[in-house]
């Protein structure tokens, strides 16, 4: 349990730095991804003149997500499985354009946060 409340407090802590300092748009990420000399940006809305638009109705989808996986996490919920589709669908949300799979993910993660718990086995590798 201890465990878990600490990572709940690093994701609300990380989200509350987030929200402070950039918002979770591709420009902000751009910005930062510039830093190690390439945008990828550009080359996502050539690959989808959409991008900037679903980009941003993803990342808002997840703020959410995350927020409510930290609040459950704060009230003692074991999460292991939760929050490894949270770090997938994040991963999608900001580093490609697969759309179709960020929404999957998203959606699983939804249908998992709405259940009572995770699964009892989250914990081992099958």
């Amino acid at each position: 349990m201890r465990c878990g409340l600490v990572i709940s407090l690093f994701l609300v802590t990380s989200e509350l730095l987030a929200g402070a300092q950039t918002n979770l748009f591709s420009g902000s990420r751009g910005a930062s991804r510039s830093v190690f000399g390439y945008d990828p940006t550009p080359d996502f809305i050539a690959f989808d003149s959409q991008y900037r638009h679903k980009h941003a109705k993803y990342a808002d989808e997840l703020r959410e997500l995350q927020l409510e996986l930290a609040r459950q996490s704060a009230n003692g919920r074991v999460t292991p499985c939760s929050r490894q589709i949270f770090l997938e669908a994040r991963w999608l949300a900001f580093y490609s354009a697969q759309w179709e799979r960020t929404e999957r993910r998203l959606r699983e993660l939804r249908e998992l946060l709405a259940r009572a718990a995770d699964p009892p086995d989250a914990r081992q590798q099958i």
